[in-house]
């Protein structure tokens, strides 16, 4: 039907977490499945950057990173507000800050 490099529209589970490719299409296309409320889905090209969708139909772009032996997460803005790849930078720039020592979601406390 398609060629082989057509973009993932369901995520793939590995390991216990969603991945695919955050794009336009594939977001709108990510929704839980009752009886969940939420899901989070994962970017599978930047490791914790990715969309939290709810059951009332909101999705906000979230970085997720653990310091310490604490596991953060942070919302980086509605989807309707950030485009994916201004949040994926969004996310990256979170993510060196993690690595150069920093703990920018205990930093906004």
């Amino acid at each position: 039907m398609g060629s082989g490099n057509a973009t993932r529209l369901c995520p793939a589970r590995q390991n216990g977490v969603w991945l695919m490719k955050l794009t336009f299409d594939t977001i709108r296309a990510i929704a839980p499945v009752p009886p969940k409320t939420e899901i989070i889905v994962f970017d599978d090209d930047v490791p914790g950057f990715g969309v939290r969708a709810s059951l009332s139909g909101s999705k906000v772009f979230i970085v997720q990173y653990t310091i310490g032996n604490k596991q953060r997460r942070m919302s980086l803005g509605k989807i309707e507000v950030l485009e994916v790849d201004t949040a994926r930078l969004k996310a990256k720039e979170i993510l060196a800050a993690v690595r150069m020592g920093q703990d920018p979601a205990g930093d906004k406390r």
